[in-house]
């Protein structure tokens, strides 16, 4: 073995240790065990060292890189025919496309994985690629197809003694079977899975099935095994110091109690994990203790306490909704440049009416000079004097006005530029003030399994959005991934109503092509909110990027009902949408400022009846946006 080989070895062991503490740093060290391999003509340690960029990608939540990283290890595994590095490759597809919520793609991927196992034979990869196909299936709520690969599993983890890969497998298939109103079935597996649990001593994984059988006690309202169950979750919890999980258990176990009139145990348990979510940051667990303790304190007549966590209730309301503050601030900053440049143009005419005052006065002194000179030749010296203080002046005062000339230029220019800011910061709390109203909207029906994952989703695209927020252009791929964040949340709040598809020219480089920040979302939005949301039938988002030699094209198309019914619709809506009106004044501001203009175009979508089946919007980004 080579000293270089031997670094590719030592590099994949620094990855693994690195790559969830410091991605970046892991992702570099992937690149060079790439250059190693391509060196010595090591093409399967190529492949992993792709893998394991797309793994660094995948864990930043930058999906389209990661894609492309791992359909590069599938090509270099494909060209020396290893089928069970293809394999490898399939699955980390599966992966990605399962956390994008392209169920299909994933389930497809996991599918050709599962194949390559069974060929190769080698169980304790076909055990995990059974796993990964059941749980894709589990996610697209396909759970008869869940269930048959729940059992195989399971099956085959009892030949091979997978204790922990069994139980693993009965605590999914009893979520199968509850998610099926199967409960015998689902009590059962649950049962089972915690005996092995109990058997092995992982606390942590009994706390979780004893919340899963808690919660399934809870929907058959056994509310004193449902009660017993949470609590015992809860004591594990403790011991093992999962403070997170104690606070979720205590909210459900408070839920249920209230069920069975328990108030003193409800305000107990919500006590308990409002304070410790509110040690722990947690504001929604908090926001959801507090407001049970509202209700519970005021139904006792403590109205003291009800008051007390009102008003605490408010505040984390508020502090959930702080994020609208950003876009103020920046709005108050730009006011505030703009002022100063004011002030300083204030400053530099004023110095010009003092010059052109002072060479009127040098005028009127020239008059008096030559008549003076004509009568008096003795004073010629002194005329001659004042004519070059004269030109002195002119020359102060031409290079003033040309000074203030450039000055003007250069305020034009800064004044287009805060215009371009102040509508961003427009932009960024309305595109924020609609997702927090899907979580509001789950919060409101009671859905806060569904509001957790909304509001995890959520933040992780809060967080892209404040640190693009400073850019006025941003890389494509950061674009792209912003928007399949967005696209995730909307699918999620609408219900899985709609499905969505990314196509991207493979001529265009995501990484190294620039575009205004969040200037496709609000197309994606106004596709989503007038066009599919109010279709009947299953709704299509496509999106799709062309290279168009000096400039990109993207295409947004849907299947919704049409601009001239959406148009209909909005007439007869008391609150119009300013998000399109915004989106409009920075195309102008952006265009006024480059030679090279952003169109857009829209058209209406007809079948053979001439029947509005959709609409598509193309945009015409130039590539030099000088």
């Amino acid at each position: 073995m080579t000293p270089d080989s031997q670094k590719i070895g030592v590099i994949g062991a620094l990855f693994d240790r690195l790559v969830y503490q410091n991605t970046d740093t892991a992702q570099f060290l992937a690149r060079q065990a790439i250059d190693i391999s391509k060196n010595l003509q090591m093409p399967a340690e190529e492949a992993n060292g792709w893998y394991k960029v797309g793994m660094s990608y995948a864990i930043k939540g930058n999906y389209p890189s990661a894609i492309e990283a791992f359909l590069t290890t599938h090509e270099i595994f494909s060209s020396i025919d290893h089928q069970t590095g293809i394999a490898f490759a399939e699955k980390g597809l599966g992966n990605i496309h399962q956390m994008m919520g392209n169920m299909e793609e994933a389930i497809s991927y996991f599918r050709k994985s599962l194949t390559r196992y069974r060929i190769d034979g080698d169980s304790g990869r076909i055990n995990a690629a059974i796993n990964s196909l059941a749980l894709g299936f589990q996610q697209a709520e396909m759970l008869d197809s869940a269930v048959f690969y729940f059992k195989e599993r399971i099956a085959l983890s009892d030949q091979m003694g997978y204790l922990s890969a069994q139980a693993s497998s009965l605590n999914n298939l009893g979520s199968a079977y509850k998610a099926q109103e199967r409960y015998d079935l689902a009590e059962a597996h649950f049962i089972q899975s915690l005996l092995i649990r109990r058997e092995q001593k992982a606390l942590k994984y009994e706390a979780l099935v004893l919340g899963n059988l808690a919660d399934l006690y809870r929907i058959q309202k056994k509310y004193a095994e449902s009660a017993i169950a949470f609590q015992e979750s809860i004591d594990i919890r403790e011991q093992i110091g999962d403070r997170r999980g104690v606070a979720l258990n205590s909210n459900r176990l408070a839920q249920t109690l209230m069920e069975i009139g328990d108030y003193s145990g409800a305000r107990k348990a919500s006590e308990k994990s409002a304070s410790i979510a509110q040690e722990l940051g947690f504001l929604d667990y908090e926001l959801d203790a507090v407001g049970r303790l509202k209700n519970i304190y005021q139904a006792s007549g403590d109205y003291q306490r009800a008051y007390l966590a009102s008003e605490r209730f408010s505040i984390l309301k508020d502090s959930i909704l702080n994020v609208e503050k950003t876009g103020q601030i920046a709005e108050m900053e730009t006011k505030y440049d703009v002022q100063l440049k004011e002030q300083q143009l204030d400053l530099q005419q004023k110095e010009i009416s003092l010059l052109e005052e002072k060479n009127r006065v040098q005028a009127r002194l020239k008059f008096v000079l030559i008549a003076a000179g004509a009568l008096l030749l003795s004073l010629l010296g002194l005329v001659l004097n004042r004519y070059q203080m004269k030109r002195r002046n002119e020359k102060e005062l031409t290079d003033k006005n040309e000074k203030i000339h450039l000055i003007n230029r250069e305020i034009r220019t800064i004044n287009k530029e805060l215009e371009r800011k102040m509508l961003r910061a427009q932009m960024d709390p309305h595109f924020i003030f609609n997702s927090l109203n899907s979580i509001q909207h789950f919060i409101t029906i009671n859905e806060k399994e569904l509001a957790i994952r909304y509001l995890s989703k959520f933040a992780k695209l809060i967080r892209r959005v404040l640190d693009n927020s400073i850019s006025d252009r941003v890389p494509l791929s950061d674009e792209l991934s912003l928007l399949e964040d967005y696209m995730e949340l909307e699918e999620l709040r609408l219900n899985h109503s709609f499905s969505h598809q990314v196509e991207i020219d493979r001529k265009i480089d995501l990484h190294n092509t620039e575009v205004p920040f969040l200037i496709i979302q609000p197309y994606v939005e106004n596709a989503i909110k007038h066009g599919l949301k109010q279709s009947a039938r299953p709704g299509k988002l496509k999106i799709k990027l062309e290279d168009g030699g000096e400039h990109l094209r993207c295409y947004i198309e849907d299947n919704g009902i049409g601009r001239a019914a959406s148009k209909a619709l909005a007439e007869a809506r008391v609150h119009q949408s300013h998000g399109m009106s915004v989106t409009r004044k920075r195309l102008e501001a952006l265009n006024n400022a480059n030679e090279n203009q952003t169109l857009v175009e829209i058209f209406d979508l007809k079948n053979e009846n001439g029947e509005a089946v959709g609409t598509q919007v193309a945009l015409t980004i130039p590539y030099d946006l000088n």
